[in-house]
């Protein structure tokens, strides 16, 4: 017989997935009746995830702030296309965001079955996520869930639906770590004869009542199992030398330095032996969340795009956008790939303002913003190629700056916003600089 293990403290829980995560218009989710039957066994329950419930059915006041947090994104699919961020070029991200839970809900592949793509192109990427999901973090256990029913896709959402049930009874070098992941059979138990549906693809609160009788089973069974004995690898400490090799840093002398604040513009303090005259600049920016675990950092250098050092500064009252060339990139982000010094190189964009500035990226705000001649907002972003490096945003602006490193490719963050690179996070506390604890730049030249 099996014996559950009652945690005297709440365990964390990140629900990640997509509209059926989130809610239909933030309403019928499974996350709720999840959470109020693992209580009711004895299991206190507390959420993470970037994003807040806000209202379901206008009864918010009514269910414990403790259950408002998840990452469910309506419309998300594992890989971006059609105008629509995917999970594949943000994971990290959010992941660094949600911390290190104890369950992990995962539940993905609607939209991307929706719009056409084949179960085995669907199960390829949900294995890739899967996989990074088993690497980042390894002491988290996993519910991998089946997706639900859709008129005319029944065939493709069986084969894609089998093949998780498949992979998820593998172990070893075929498969996942062994009583890391657990597979919840959603589909079977929401029927649309018995009035389970809302629309066409979305359960109501009868439909997710079923959906999270399984899910309750799920997680029982999976804290239940022994825990994991994987180590989360050692943290990175704070400071440039820590982190960042001699092939990059040779020759580069710190210029100017910023302990970034959670509101308004940053003071800098200069070298006043700094060079006057250089070819390169490099940056180095480093955060730590409250409570983290050690620093995420990213050191970049480049051909200098200015003349003076007041340019290269975060702005105070000026403008500039363009490419970089003969970039290197060093960091322990995940979603930032390296770009050695002497055998490698790439191109990057800058976009730097103390103004307003209209989204111009992939998803929204991004590589190619619209930087406009007046305005209070503010930003300081490095790319390598289209891809995040750090961005420090909102500065000139009333309320918290936005901060970040690595891609936040988002179609949207929380009521339509268009998100792409922290900006319009200043009112999400988890993503913002209230997080962290360490926020820091440097400036160097050579």
């Amino acid at each position: 017989m099996q014996t559950l293990l009652i945690l005297a403290a709440a365990i964390k829980l990140l629900p990640l997935g997509d509209s059926i995560t989130e809610g239909s218009n933030n309403r019928a989710n499974y996350r709720i009746p999840l959470c109020q039957k693992l209580e009711q066994a004895g299991i206190q329950v507390e959420t993470v995830g970037f994003r807040t419930l806000k209202n379901v059915d206008g009864k918010d006041s009514e269910i414990p702030e403790r259950w408002w947090s998840h990452t469910g994104i309506s419309g998300q699919r594992a890989r971006s296309g059609g105008g629509r961020a995917g999970y594949l070029t943000s994971l990290e991200a959010l992941l660094d965001q949600a911390g290190y839970p104890d369950i992990i809900v995962f539940k993905l592949g609607t939209n991307d079955i929706l719009r056409g793509t084949d179960a085995d192109t669907v199960f390829a990427d949900w294995l890739e996520l899967m996989r990074r999901l088993v690497k980042e973090r390894p002491t988290s256990k996993i519910i991998a869930c089946s997706i639900l029913d859709m008129p005319g896709k029944s065939d493709v959402v069986n084969a894609y639906n089998a093949k998780i049930r498949e992979q998820c009874a593998k172990t070893g070098a075929a498969g996942f770590p062994k009583g890391q992941v657990f597979f919840a059979d959603l589909n079977p138990v929401v029927q649309r004869e018995r009035g389970d549906y809302l629309d066409q693809l979305h359960p109501n609160w009868q439909g997710h009542d079923h959906t999270s009788d399984v899910l309750c089973e799920a997680v029982k069974t999976a804290l239940a199992a022994p825990p994991l004995k994987a180590k989360l690898p050692a943290p990175a400490k704070s400071g440039l030398e820590n982190n960042v090799g001699r092939d990059y840093i040779k020759g580069f002398i710190k210029a100017a330095e910023y302990d970034l604040p959670e509101t308004a513009a940053p003071a800098v303090k200069l070298n006043p032996k700094a060079p006057k005259k250089f070819s390169k600049v490099a940056y180095y920016f480093e955060l730590k969340r409250r409570g983290g675990r050690g620093v995420r950092y990213v050191w970049c250098d480049m051909d200098a795009f200015a003349s003076t050092l007041e340019e290269l500064l975060i702005p105070t009252d000026r403008k500039w956008a363009g490419e970089v060339h003969n970039l290197h990139v060093k960091s322990n982000d995940p979603s930032i790939r390296n770009i050695e010094p002497r055998t490698n190189f790439a191109k990057g964009y800058i976009e730097l303002t103390a103004f307003g500035y209209q989204p111009g990226g992939r998803f929204g705000f991004g590589r190619g913003d619209r930087l406009a001649d007046s305005g209070r907002y503010g930003c300081f972003q490095v790319f390598s190629g289209d891809d995040l490096l750090f961005a420090f945003n909102h500065f000139t602006a009333d309320g918290a700056n936005e901060i970040g490193i690595g891609n936040f490719d988002q179609h949207y963050l929380g009521n339509d916003k268009l998100s792409g690179d922290y900006t319009l996070t200043f009112d999400t506390p988890t993503m913002n600089a209230t997080a962290y604890s360490i926020r820091r730049l440097e400036v160097y030249v050579r």
